[in-house]
């Protein structure tokens, strides 16, 4: 299956991914399309949408860079991933500019 920037693909039309944290664990799984995820580099991009679970976890969407500007990759709201805050603070998150395409 061919992958475009910023298609929304569903569960089920792709393969489950591990998420592996820096220390090796895995954080969470989500559903890419292998071939795309072959011709990105090792580490993927991911945004914080918001804050859940009373403040205590963030909801996650994984980014596509295309060129400067970023796609939502595969994920419908209600398959955003969520971690605890401290879980996320753990992965040594950045801060920046992310423009959506």
């Amino acid at each position: 299956m061919s992958f475009a920037a910023g298609q929304k693909i569903k569960a089920g039309t792709t393969t489950q991914y591990d998420v592996i944290g820096q220390d090796g664990v895995k954080l969470f799984d989500c559903f890419i399309d292998l071939k795309w995820r072959a011709k990105r580099p090792k580490c993927l991009e991911f945004a914080v949408l918001g804050l859940k679970e009373g403040r205590k976890g963030v909801a996650l969407m994984l980014l596509d860079n295309v060129d400067g500007v970023y796609y939502r990759v595969n994920w419908e709201w209600k398959l955003s991933q969520h971690l605890r805050v401290a879980t996320w603070m753990c992965q040594d998150p950045v801060q920046k500019l992310i423009v959506l395409g």
